[in-house]
């Protein structure tokens, strides 16, 4: 997605099911629309997603519930406000952190 230019999203969720799956048509924050999984990694999943609102391509960060406790939550919020800082090609830009559900 970033190769092309296209601007990404960030968001949490941390009631995605037992399994933390999402599924395509899922919809999050009433805004994003769930296309398809990309990877994961320790702490969640990278979803393929549409913003309904601005009519974007996007990425979503879906966290497990089990990853995210108080110092946990705290750690990816600066992690967010730090890479809000760079500026490059190859560093995917966040727009938006949130919960739903």
């Amino acid at each position: 997605m970033g190769e092309s230019g296209e601007d990404q999203f960030l968001l949490t969720r941390t009631d995605a099911g037992p399994s933390g799956l999402l599924r395509p048509g899922d919809r999050l924050a009433d805004r994003y629309e769930v296309e398809r999984l990309l990877g994961g990694g320790g702490m969640g999943l990278v979803y393929a997603a549409r913003d309904e609102q601005l009519g974007e391509t996007v990425a979503l960060k879906v966290l497990r519930e089990a990853s995210v406790d108080e110092a946990a939550a705290a750690r990816f919020r600066e992690e967010i406000r730090l890479a809000r800082r760079v500026s490059h090609p190859g560093v995917v830009r966040i727009h938006d952190l949130g919960r739903d559900g």
